[in-house]
């Protein structure tokens, strides 16, 4: 079944790489990259969560010169977040808005479809216009006490408890957990809003990404601990 909306954003995703790679080409001297007052890059995840369809990516450019007042948002970058993979920006600045001896940097943020912060950059990504490399800001997710998050798609884990290992791998909206002797599917236990999987025999699978909780034959393993 066709499927507008994704349609609209691989075309989006595909548009920004051309773009990038026509001013990679024709921008090759680091004085020209500039020359339009673009910025480019890409985003990618710290952590394997998966996103929410309607998560919005904002990315500013700030002047954070002084260090008692709010940082001046110099231009802005928002969208709709393309997927749980590495999403490409390109969006334009005021270059009469930069001051000589002022210093600027960029920042990341994703917030949900309700306004809630879930995940941010937290290292600090200086700007220059005479930068010529495209920029790479890592985003790491936001803890609240009561949300978890799900794990996306096509990850596999390992995790280590006590006496026991146990290796998962995810599919959209479920797990194969992976016994000694068999496997068994889990089903996400509220979809799109739940890192907890079951099946209907009491068997569990609890992501907390760098730990786990296992419910397996009746023995239940607590925070057990992520292996590579």
């Amino acid at each position: 079944m066709f499927n507008a909306l994704s349609y609209t954003k691989k075309m989006k995703t595909l548009l920004l790489l051309t773009i990038m790679t026509l001013h990679a080409l024709w921008g090759s001297a680091c004085g020209m990259i500039d020359i339009n007052h673009n910025i480019q890059g890409k985003i990618i995840y710290s952590e394997a969560l998966a996103m929410h369809p309607t998560a919005r990516l904002k990315i500013t450019l700030e002047d954070v010169s002084l260090a008692d007042t709010s940082s001046k948002i110099i231009a802005q970058y928002n969208e709709v977040i393309a997927g749980d993979h590495t999403q490409y920006f390109i969006f334009n600045y005021n270059n009469t808005k930069i001051l000589k001896n002022h210093r600027y940097a960029l920042r990341a943020t994703i917030r949900s479809n309700e306004g809630t912060l879930i995940w941010t950059t937290t290292q600090h990504y200086g700007w220059s216009s005479q930068r010529c490399e495209p920029y790479t800001l890592v985003l790491y997710p936001v803890a609240h006490k009561k949300t978890r998050y799900p794990l996306r798609a096509g990850v596999s884990l390992k995790y280590q408890c006590k006496d026991e290992m146990f290796s998962v791998k995810s599919g959209v909206g479920e797990v194969l957990l992976y016994l000694p002797t068999k496997k068994i599917l889990l089903s996400q236990e509220h979809l799109n809003s739940s890192s907890k999987y079951i099946d209907g025999n009491g068997t569990l699978f609890y992501y907390k990404n760098q730990e786990a909780d296992f419910r397996v034959n009746q023995h239940y393993y607590e925070n057990c601990q992520r292996i590579k």
